[in-house]
């Protein structure tokens, strides 16, 4: 009922997400649905309520209901320029300025050389080598620790072994 606006997602988002635990889009989504389940609350409480109340017909019944879709129907467009008017606010107060850096980016701060880069990425091949290496001797371990037992699985506890 209430137009939703598709969210976009984005680098801004990102941001807020990581600076408030929720972007402005989500946000402005967020009230529009809630506005709008209130609105269709309200008015279907009321259509229980007179439906209760009020000794109807089948057709009134029927009336009735239709009239409470369209007065749902114009409360959600009745409440568009309204929630525009949130959605900037919400914008206004989330917005992140771009001069604003988090706490955990405040690393991004300090400029890499093109030769300390290279060292860097040199010092991560380094590393990438080194779990390479380990993760093939757990292999090999694995496999030789299988191998022992199940060598000593196959062993008959009579046989006697020369010394």
């Amino acid at each position: 009922m209430i137009k939703l606006p598709s969210w976009t997602g984005g680098t801004d988002e990102e941001y807020e997400t990581q600076y408030f635990g929720f972007g402005a889009q989500r946000l402005k989504i967020a009230v529009r649905q809630m506005v709008e389940q209130k609105i269709r609350t309200g008015v279907k409480d009321m259509e229980s309520y007179l439906q209760e109340s009020l000794d109807l017909n089948d057709k009134d019944k029927l009336t009735l209901t239709h009239s409470c879709d369209k007065l749902i129907r114009l409360y959600c467009e009745g409440a568009g320029p309204s929630l525009d008017i949130i959605d900037e606010e919400i914008e206004r107060v989330i917005n992140i300025p771009p001069y604003v850096l988090l706490p955990e980016d405040e690393v991004q701060l300090e400029q890499v050389s093109d030769d300390d880069y290279e060292r860097l990425k040199e010092e991560v091949a380094a590393l990438r080598k080194r779990v390479e290496r380990g993760a093939l001797i757990e292999a090999l371990l694995t496999a030789e620790e299988e191998e022992l037992s199940s060598a000593e699985k196959d062993k008959d506890p009579n046989d006697i072994f020369e010394v």
